[in-house]
């Protein structure tokens, strides 16, 4: 192998791995200094006979998001008890009002000329298997919000808004 071509190669490696530690570190800070919100759950079957134990989510404001948008971010209220209510979808990051939050989702199952489901990412919570009757209680998921509409999954909480552990 030539030296110009090890060389690009040593880049490309470098490159790469710069990518996943910074990509490492925004998870890192979004977990330690994120706005954790609540979002509430709607029902869903918890498991897969191949992936193990595991619970599909799916959030209750799903259901009162405008069906048009194919991605944006969806606009969040919270309140005392850090529970995430719907306020609007919007294509930019920008206007937001003081006590707003955002977070980026995109459509996902969406064929032609159809809208599909509102994803945000966080899509399932897998846990050890045997505890389903634990998480089954969950009503709530938590995610931590970095304040540009990435966010990171933390648990899940029931109906009291205690943290399932």
């Amino acid at each position: 192998m030539n030296r110009t071509r090890q060389l690009v190669l040593l880049a490309c490696l470098l490159a790469t791995l710069a990518f996943v530690a910074y990509s490492v570190l925004t998870r890192e800070r979004t977990l330690r200094d994120g706005e954790l919100v609540l979002l509430r759950l709607v029902p869903v079957d918890p498991r897969s006979l191949l992936q193990g134990d595991y619970m599909r989510l799916r959030y209750a404001i799903e259901q009162d998001a405008d069906p048009t948008p194919r991605r944006g971010y969806l606009v969040l209220s919270v309140d005392e008890n850090r529970v995430g209510h719907y306020v609007r979808l919007q294509a930019e990051r920008d206007p937001l009002k003081s006590g707003e939050h955002l977070l980026r989702f995109g459509r996902r199952g969406a064929g032609a000329g159809e809208v599909g489901r509102l994803s945000v990412g966080a899509e399932s919570y897998f846990f050890q298997e045997g505890e389903g009757d634990k998480y089954a209680r969950a009503k709530y998921c938590g995610l931590r919000l970095d304040g540009k509409g990435g966010s990171v999954l933390v648990g899940l909480w029931d109906e009291d808004l205690e943290r399932i552990r």
